[in-house]
């Protein structure tokens, strides 16, 4: 029997190492989002269960370790290299929310430890350095909501450059006063380490940009150099006696105004990174993690309540501190705790580093893990809901986008929907425009035979020519890529689409629920407007159109495009509009009526509660169609009920049309390390938070018809 077959635990076998490493990197991140665990959280629970304390699948053997070790220095080089030293001189302003988020959980927390848990001096000052520092791990949420430019933010973004520095920069001194006692020795380490900031911080961007100035070849040298020079950083810190890591952080900080955010070489950073080596460490990390301990005894469990309170509590009240001295409003506060409470990636360096050199036990390993899971769902919740506030607060969705040409893009694929969509597209059409609607046919390369390119075009033309339609309202092409997403992506980038008809078929397979369908991909990918669109019976068929609104969705970007192409499909077919929802959102939506060219018939609705999907059939009569405005997760209007909304209408609702419009989006480009990571993305959590409002709303609905009677 061949050696491979002779498999024995923990694996040995590099070959089996690896590939078990990156199946649990594929697949962990679709499993657990969909359990609505963050993946942060997926990739350390798994290393629990692979892991020595687990089904020992694997150990820290050398193999595993390099890789490990790689990545906890690539995770805080690429720490380093977000932090903009630039932006902090320039940002002197927050050096007060800085100084506070350093300080105040810093001496509360080293009281706490050491006072009342009864830990040595250096591992309770270690402990409380940990409660210093704070990952931005909520930044996409407020990005999404268009408050990333509001002074709370800006605020918390420049206290994190100060904190997370001056928490590494500690830590390099504790480990050292922990190891070394002689004076002479700190001295001599002290003195080294001003002479390594001082070389890599000035010598390390000067022979940067010597090499990028004289090196003419391919890019990925470039990223082989870069590479190279973090990892010389690293070694010399550990040459004078520092964590390796503090040289890479410094190598990050000193590298980030040669290596600019939106240039290839950043790209190709990030991406390897966050792929592969970033992974690997948090799998290391639950592979130390040894959950027994807590069926031991309830010491983990009180350890862990501690840790959490004084974390959440400490970060609460500097961003209190901060409010007084600005005089920032409530809502203002809790969004600078909302982003500043999550711990993670500098956590993780910090507490491993204490347990490497035995200044911290299992025990505070174990609580860490526990304090990384709840605290980053305390950020997510927060930002979540007083990000919005804000948001309304300062009306940021009326920033409209510029008006540019109408283009319309109808993707084509199964040819017994194709003559109801273009019917759907053309009445979308405004009139004037001179646009045509543009069907796309997307060819994956197996099927690259130029009989069936050609077949599939004609398809086309057949279709638009039965329909009765003038041919000069549509615009057929066709592209040949790997997949349908890629080429509907491709395409609406060349020709400067606007709008996106997508035809659906009212399921969702098994590989579509775990990997994705087309439409969920494209809202990842496309900020323009797409509808997607479920056509059971002919649009001639008379009825009124029903479009439900949800809260908030006038501070939408794309409110005042869906709402006049609603209006100009109402126009072209003939119809009467009722508009169902809130009082402010119809408001809004009546001021954008009245300046459109065409007016068709509308009625409003006024609402206290989104209505579920079981409520929506009262609006509902005969061939009516319905529309649901939808939004894009963590935008300002989105609600937990939005996934997987096309299907469970077509469960609610069968043999009735509907379409769902998602609309356009600002380009929102995240370069926060937290957002590109994909293992240490938040999951959705909106839909929590909206099961309480509705709870809420029902109860006062149910309370006040009880007045009545």
């Amino acid at each position: 029997m061949p050696q491979a077959f002779h498999i024995t635990f923990p694996l040995t076998n590099p070959v089996q190492i690896f590939l078990l490493i990156l199946l649990i990197i594929l697949f962990t991140p679709l499993i657990f989002r969909r359990l609505r665990i963050p993946g942060i959280a997926g990739l350390i629970l798994c290393g629990m269960l692979v892991g020595p304390y687990g089904l020992n699948l694997l150990s820290e053997a050398i193999n595993f370790s390099i890789f490990s070790t790689v990545g906890v220095i690539y995770l805080m080089f690429l720490a380093g290299l977000e932090l903009d030293m630039q932006g902090m001189l320039k940002y002197r302003y927050y050096l007060v929310f800085g100084l506070a988020t350093f300080f105040i959980p810093l001496f509360s927390g080293f009281l706490v430890c050491y006072y009342w848990l009864e830990y040595s001096f250096y591992s309770a000052l270690l402990m409380a350095s940990m409660f210093s520092t704070h990952t931005l791990l909520a930044y996409p949420i407020a990005s999404r909501l268009g408050i990333n430019k509001s002074l709370a933010v800006s605020i918390t973004i420049g206290g994190t450059i100060i904190t997370d520095t001056a928490v590494l920069l500690l830590l390099a001194f504790i480990a050292n006063l922990a190891q070394h006692k002689a004076n002479a020795d700190l001295w001599q380490m002290s003195i080294l380490f001003v002479a390594l900031i001082l070389a890599i911080l000035f010598g390390l961007p000067w022979i940067t940009r010597w090499f990028f100035r004289n090196y003419k070849g391919e890019g990925s040298t470039k990223y082989l150099f870069v590479l190279a020079m973090v990892f010389l950083a690293a070694f010399l810190s550990e040459l004078i006696g520092i964590e390796a890591i503090i040289g890479a952080f410094l190598a990050g900080l000193a590298l980030n105004r040669s290596i600019p955010e939106s240039s290839v070489l950043m790209n190709r950073i990030a991406f390897i990174g966050n792929t592969l080596f970033i992974p690997f460490f948090l799998v290391s990390v639950g592979m130390v993690v040894d959950l027994s301990v807590v069926f031991k005894g309830w010491y983990v469990l009180y350890l862990s309540a501690v840790l959490i309170v004084v974390a959440l509590a400490t970060k609460f009240l500097a961003a209190w501190v901060t409010q007084q001295v600005f005089r920032l409003t409530a809502i203002e506060r809790n969004v600078i705790f909302g982003l500043s409470s999550a711990h993670a990636a500098a956590i993780l360096a910090v507490v491993l580093v204490g347990f490497k050199i035995g200044l911290v036990d299992a025990n505070v390993l174990n609580s860490t893990i526990l304090l990384i899971l709840v605290t980053c769902l305390v950020s997510s919740f927060v930002t979540e809901i007083y990000g919005r506030k804000l948001a309304v607060s300062r009306e940021n969705g009326k920033c409209e986008q510029a008006n540019q040409s109408e283009k319309i893009l109808v993707p084509v694929s199964s040819p017994e929907n194709m003559e109801k969509l273009f019917d759907f597209a053309s009445c979308l059409r405004d009139s004037h425009s001179c646009e045509p609607v543009y069907p796309l046919t997307i060819i994956s390369d197996k099927q690259m035979a130029d009989n069936n390119i050609k077949d599939k075009v004609d398809l086309v033309e057949e279709v638009i020519k039965q329909s009765g339609k003038s041919r000069n309202l549509f615009f057929p092409s066709s592209r040949v890529d790997v997949n349908a997403v890629n080429g509907i992506v491709s395409a609406a980038e060349e020709m400067k689409i606007t709008k996106i008809v997508i035809g659906w078929r009212g399921r969702q397979s098994t590989l579509d629920y775990f990997f994705g369908d087309t439409p969920n991909s494209l809202l990842t990918k496309i900020d323009a407007l797409i509808m997607l669109v479920h056509l059971h019976n002919p649009l001639d068929a008379g009825g009124k159109i029903v479009v439900i609104m949800p809260p908030f969705s006038e501070f939408e970007y794309g409110f005042s495009e869906w709402v006049k192409s609603v209006n100009t499909f109402a126009c072209n077919c003939q119809r009467t509009v009722l508009y169902v929802g809130l009082q402010k959102s119809l408001d809004r939506l009546q001021q954008v009526l009245q300046g459109c060219e065409c007016h068709a018939d509308y009625r409003v609705k006024i609402i206290d509660c989104y209505p579920e999907t079981a409520e929506i059939g009262a609006y509902l009569a005969g061939n009516d169609l319905l529309i649901m405005i939808s939004a894009r997760p963590r935008t300002l209007s989105y609600l937990g009920s939005f996934e997987n909304m096309p299907r469970k209408i077509a469960r609610a609702l069968p043999a009735r049309n509907f379409a769902v419009i998602y609309p356009a989006q600002r380009q929102i480009d995240p370069n926060s390390l937290s957002s590109q990571l994909e293992g240490m993305e938040i999951s959705p959590i909106q839909e929590n938070i909206d099961r309480l409002k509705l709870i809420t709303c029902k109860v006062r609905r149910f309370l006040g018809s009880r007045e009545m009677h």
